[in-house]
């Protein structure tokens, strides 16, 4: 612990990056793989302590090709949004002494 007053806060997160290679038409067609982003990052932020516990998450993944169904149920590709999606998390946990004691109490809320 860095300091006191920062028991029970941490933080993670990860970088993905996705880079390829492919030429699907022969040499000199090289061109980005369906559905994979380039950029995937993602953090959470929380705070855990005496059965209480917040958290939020945030992920995010850069503009990626798209395959979807065309005329005549052909495949087509379409240039996907970036997107970022955030989600949170509240719980408590009540404590050993209580009434309720192991009972928890949990709200959440996805792509906010």
């Amino acid at each position: 612990v860095f300091s006191e007053s920062l028991e029970g806060f941490g933080i993670t997160g990860n970088v993905g990056l996705t880079e390829t290679n492919i030429e699907p038409q022969g040499p000199g067609s090289s061109q980005p793989i369906p559905g994979f982003s380039k950029w995937t990052p993602q953090g959470t932020f929380y705070y855990d302590k005496d059965g209480f516990s917040a958290r939020v998450s945030v992920s995010h993944r850069s503009k990626f090709v798209a395959e979807v169904r065309g005329f005549g149920e052909g495949r087509d590709f379409r240039r996907g949004k970036a997107e970022t999606l955030v989600d949170a998390q509240v719980s408590y946990e009540f404590q050993e002494g209580s009434m309720l004691d192991g009972f928890s109490i949990l709200l959440q809320g996805y792509n906010l």
